[in-house]
């Protein structure tokens, strides 16, 4: 009976897929017409579409055949895999462009950014992979802005924080690891979350994955000062692809983002009396706000605030990354928190941005009226179920929110509650269009889903 309502589901459900492709456009709903698998569209297509998207700001959808092109729940996992295989090919230059290095002496690359920015980056591990890879961690130096700066690269400060910053990493005890230590690409500008830098990590990333050379589950975020600024909003921006997040040397006002660290572990460190910008002052609201946090969820927000007694700005600095590499990402968590916001809401709107999507949601037909608008979501799933709830925090943000939905029982109806209200009560059916689209949204092993479904707000 069960395999009888599968072939029914397969002939005759449909996905709803509105999102915008890349000429604005909405795709139709595919109605009950599949494709047949013998004019499935060929892996080269696929592959001159993944290139497409690579590095870019803006990731478009997969060919419009590829969502009639349903697929048997039995086939998901062979499907995905020979997905991810075609992105793999279509990743193959990318790679070896970017000169990664799993040797102790490492490489120093010169990347191309977007804006045309260039940014320098040391790779280089210590000791051996496990089976699954290095653990790979990101560190971000000290430092900031340079107005006045005679070139890119013409800050002494920067130059000196970033080798001193070479010269840490390589001191600490958290072998085996694979260490990217980028150096600020324009010091005139300074910033760590801007833009063109939060394209740059998610290319690191993705690249250092599809090499062999990184656990997906195990990618970690820190660095001190300016770097700590940066960790710490890059934390909220994209929880995401973090197993663990360490700022130190720096803390910004706690507010209802910090609900983003849900799923991901976090240890903030502040000298007592570093006063500067009111880092201690800020530092004390974290550890209420993530106290209560842990208080209310017990199995979620793993955290450390240290505010360490008798320091200044400078803290202990080798001990964050050993309790880093102790956390493993929740790649698909039960229960999502996220502050759809922009990342640099106070600078030049060529600099800032919003999330295209976090987990398992794709915000790309979001439109916020103004830069400092902000929306709360929580999005909690039981079995086929998906309650999500939307908190108007600061202007406005309308459009329609992209649900994907995997792990799940394709026999019956997956019910979307918004709001307390049920907006969705449909069967939906697994298609290679949504796998190819999440792969080149997020390009994670482990997000490369089945089916999606677009709420409006």
């Amino acid at each position: 009976m069960r395999k009888r309502n599968i072939r029914s589901l397969l002939g005759s459900a449909f996905l709803v897929l509105l999102a915008a492709c890349s000429d604005n456009k909405d795709i139709p709903q595919p109605g009950k017409n599949g494709i047949e698998s013998t004019k499935f569209l060929a892996s080269s297509s696929i592959v001159s579409y993944y290139k497409a998207q690579l590095d870019m700001e803006k990731i478009s959808n997969a060919p419009e055949q590829m969502y009639r092109e349903y697929i048997k729940p039995e086939k998901i996992k062979e499907v995905r895999a020979e997905m991810w295989n075609l992105w793999k090919t279509a990743n193959e230059e990318r790679i070896a462009k970017a000169e990664l290095s799993t040797d102790a002496i490492g490489s120093k690359p010169v990347w191309k950014i977007p804006q045309d920015e260039d940014m320098k980056i040391a790779f280089f591990a210590k000791g051996k992979p496990t089976e699954k890879g290095y653990p790979m961690i990101l560190q971000l130096h000290g430092g900031g802005s340079y107005p006045d700066a005679a070139s890119a690269w013409g800050s002494s400060v920067n130059e000196g924080e970033w080798y001193g910053n070479l010269s840490l990493a390589r001191e600490y005890e958290d072998a085996p690891s694979f260490y990217m230590v980028p150096r600020m690409a324009d010091d005139r500008k300074g910033r760590w979350y801007y833009a063109p830098q939060v394209m740059a990590f998610r290319k690191a990333i993705q690249v250092a994955v599809l090499s062999g050379i990184v656990d997906p589950d195990r990618i970690y975020l820190t660095g001190i000062s300016e770097g700590g600024y940066g960790s710490l909003r890059l934390a909220l921006f994209m929880p995401d692809y973090w197993a663990a997040v360490g700022p130190m040397a720096a803390a910004i006002k706690a507010t209802e983002a910090v609900n983003g660290l849900r799923n991901i572990a976090f240890r903030l460190k502040v000298g007592e009396h570093d006063s500067t910008y009111g880092r201690n002052y800020y530092a004390y609201q974290w550890q209420d706000y993530l106290a209560k946090l842990q208080k209310e969820n017990p199995q979620d927000f793993v955290h450390e605030v240290i505010v360490e007694k008798g320091k200044a700005h400078g803290v202990e600095y080798n001990d964050m990354t050993p309790w880093l590499i102790k956390h493993t990402r929740r790649s698909n968590p039960l229960h999502v928190s996220y502050v759809y916001h922009n990342l640099a809401a106070d600078a030049n709107p060529a600099l800032g941005m919003f999330s295209l999507g976090v987990y398992n949601l794709d915000f790309r037909q979001l439109q916020a009226d103004h830069q400092k608008a902000q929306l709360g979501l929580e999005v909690v799933r039981t079995g086929n179920t998906f309650d999500i709830r939307t908190n108007a925090l600061s202007g406005s943000v309308t459009g329609s929110l992209g649900l994907y939905v995997d792990d799940i029982d394709f026999a019956k109806a997956v019910k979307v509650i918004l709001n307390g209200h049920t907006v969705f009560d449909e069967r939906v059916a697994p298609s290679r269009g949504v796998m190819a689209e999440s792969i080149a949204l997020f390009g994670d092993p482990k997000r490369i889903y089945t089916a999606k479904i677009t709420i409006k707000l």
